[in-house]
């Protein structure tokens, strides 16, 4: 890591070499700390430190970020700053954003199910609506462009449950017989 540094005719050559050292040994203080955690794995998988240290802490700003934009997004519906009657039943669930924070997928669900295609119509149109009330709340240099998804995680889920309980209520049978 190169740390550049603008002297002053006042400085000494001993002072700048008292700095580079503090701060030389401050970073391999941060590395050995950050080595103990979760960088340990991908560091003996080769990846280098710096690395692992921007994926890490990438992928909580990354995270934040979709936080902010699930809860900014959700209180335009509560607030009822939407006129749009299409949107009235949605429920924003989740917010994932890609890699470069250019685009983020918004899941949304709404109370009955037969809505869902009107309601990815009225998110459609109400989009940059939704996008200039991002870039007013947001402290982003680029707001991401907004995707509509209906969640279907919950009827997964529930799938899901209706087929370990027969798996549950076989085994006991079996075992019963």
């Amino acid at each position: 890591m190169s740390v550049k540094v603008t002297l002053s005719s006042r400085t000494s050559s001993k002072s700048m070499q008292q700095f580079s050292k503090k701060s030389l040994d401050d970073v391999r203080e941060i590395k050995n700390q950050a080595m103990d955690g979760p960088l340990l794995a991908k560091a003996r998988e080769g990846f280098s430190f710096y690395k692992c240290y921007e994926r890490i802490f990438m992928g909580l700003r990354k995270d934040q970020l979709a936080d902010q934009i699930r809860d900014i997004l959700a209180m335009n519906f509560q607030g009822g700053r939407l006129s749009d009657p299409r949107l009235e039943s949605v429920t924003i669930t989740a917010v994932k954003l890609t890699a470069d924070l250019q685009q983020a997928t918004v899941f949304y669900r709404t109370y009955n199910d037969a809505d869902a295609a009107s309601a990815g119509k009225g998110l459609h149109s109400a989009a940059g609506f939704l996008r200039k009330g991002l870039s007013e709340a947001l402290d982003v240099r680029r707001v991401p462009e907004l995707h509509f998804k209906y969640d279907k995680s919950i009827e997964y889920a529930g799938r899901i449950e209706t087929v370990l309980d027969t798996i549950h209520k076989e085994k006991k049978d079996s075992q019963e017989d």
